[in-house]
């Protein structure tokens, strides 16, 4: 599964680390942190990372050249998808990057979302949108065995419904719930696509999972950002100089 890909974050500074190891902890990735394109490279001997993460701020153009050279001929990651992160107010930046040989680039402050689709899509992992853990209750409108049922976790593609007896895959669900510290009774309608069979030894616990098949973009929109906000919790774009020292050359 995606939140168990190790990712390979390269950042000359410890407050470009924090930041951005924070960053993956929050989408479930686990952060391998390098000061340098050589120390990552003896990381990824031992670790073997599913993508790369260069953060690029303050690096002089023909810098940029030489890393994206040493990354992509390097033997134990050069076939791996190389991720720059860099400000947000650099115009043209991104087209640079990109030119020089970089697989995407994600911008400061990081949106979590677009991190995760990001870092999905070039892992060709399955699940595109990130989810969180959440306890909320769901009322079905269809007339089966259980109309009020638990959500452990949620995301803006679907939801995942605790229950001994979980529903055929396939079956269409109307759902109205209400987010947590929300107060708007939301609805949309969904559809199991995954089930697990009460009884059964197995992370998650037995229930169904499910996708959304028509939402209203309100009903999206609030969902999103309830994901996004809790899964920022209280991340700052980046840490000062002030606060973090720079770590020490291996």
């Amino acid at each position: 599964m995606s939140e168990k890909n190790p990712v390979l974050v390269i950042s000359g500074t410890a407050a470009g680390q924090v930041y951005l190891s924070s960053v993956l902890t929050r989408i479930w990735y686990t952060p391998l942190l390098a000061k340098t394109a050589g120390q990552g490279i003896n990381l990824a001997h031992k670790k073997s990372p599913a993508l790369i993460i260069y953060d690029v701020d303050d690096l002089p153009h023909s810098e940029l050249c030489s890393i994206c050279s040493v990354l992509k001929n390097e033997p134990s990651v050069k076939g791996l998808p190389l991720i720059a992160c860099a400000r947000h107010d650099r115009p043209g930046e991104q087209e640079a990057l990109l030119a020089l040989g970089f697989s995407a680039v994600i911008t400061k402050p990081v949106d979590l979302a677009h991190a995760y689709e990001t870092l999905c899509r070039l892992s060709e992992q399955p699940r595109h949108t990130p989810r969180i853990p959440v306890r909320m209750e769901i009322v079905i409108e269809e007339d089966v065995p259980e109309k009020v049922l638990t959500c452990t976790n949620l995301s803006e593609g679907g939801m995942y419904l605790t229950t001994d007896r979980p529903l055929p895959e396939n079956t269409a669900l109307h759902l109205k719930f209400t987010l947590p510290l929300g107060t708007e009774r939301l609805e949309a309608a969904a559809q199991v696509v995954r089930t697990v069979p009460g009884g059964a030894r197995i992370m998650p616990e037995p229930g169904m999972g499910l996708r959304f098949v028509d939402i209203p973009y309100e009903v999206h929109q609030q969902i999103r950002l309830y994901v996004h906000w809790k899964m920022m919790g209280d991340l700052k774009w980046e840490p000062g100089p002030e606060s973090i020292q720079s770590t020490d050359d291996a």
